[in-house]
């Protein structure tokens, strides 16, 4: 499975809330959420397709105790840094919007992804 409804819609969303409505950088992210929220049910469809090669059938399915704790053992360090990752974010964007408007907003969310690719 891949997120092509997203790849697809989210260029279009963007147009569509920035230009159309005139919304800036809340569009964007109105525009990304709602390509996200349409790529997840699509592919929520696409694997409880019973026509499907591989598809998930929930009646047969059981949660055995030991492998769910260390599937959380081994996701949760990465989910805190994130999650601090993420606050850390928010409050520098907070701050950049009372301080320094859209224009200094989006040239430090391109730092922040740019960071985030290269690791650093």
């Amino acid at each position: 499975m891949d997120n092509t409804a997203e790849l697809n819609e989210k260029p279009i969303g963007k147009l569509l809330f920035i230009f159309v409505f005139h919304m800036g950088i809340r569009g964007a992210a109105i525009a990304t959420v709602c390509s996200k929220i349409i790529a997840l049910i699509w592919q929520i469809l696409q694997i409880r397709d019973l026509d499907e090669i591989i598809h998930l059938d929930v009646r047969n399915s059981r949660f055995e105790k030991e492998i769910v704790k260390n599937i959380i053992n081994i996701g949760m360090p990465q989910f805190i840094l994130n999650a601090a990752a993420c606050f850390v974010a928010i409050l520098i964007n907070k701050g950049l919007m009372h301080y320094g408007g859209d224009f200094a907003t989006a040239i430090t969310s391109c730092c922040f992804i740019t960071g985030t690719f290269f690791g650093l």
